[in-house]
């Protein structure tokens, strides 16, 4: 089964995987708004040096690894999927902040 074909979702759940297919995997894009920052008290190795940030994207709320610094209320985009941890290859993340968008 190549990369391009649809993947099964658990069953009962009829629902297939969208988005793009990166370098190593589905990558799917979300425009969302910055809420707030979360912080780390402790952590696995190296965790507690990260900047994460929760972004609200529609109705879903998501913590990302932010590399890029952005502020509360800022619009950004954000890739979350297989390909996201391919962008920041120190740390293994799910869901990464690509930029900050301009209005």
């Amino acid at each position: 089964m190549g990369t391009a074909e649809k993947t099964e979702a658990a069953p009962g759940m009829g629902r297939r995987k969208r988005g793009i297919i990166g370098p190593k995997g589905w990558m799917h894009m979300m425009i969302g708004t910055v809420i707030g920052q979360v912080f780390l008290s402790r952590g696995v190795p190296g965790a507690a040096e990260k900047r994460f940030v929760q972004v609200r994207c529609g109705c879903a709320l998501v913590t990302a690894l932010d590399p890029v610094g952005v502020s509360s209320g800022e619009r950004v985009l954000v890739a979350a999927g297989d390909s996201a941890g391919s962008l920041c290859p120190e740390f293994p993340v799910d869901t990464v902040i690509l930029g900050a968008l301009t209005e």
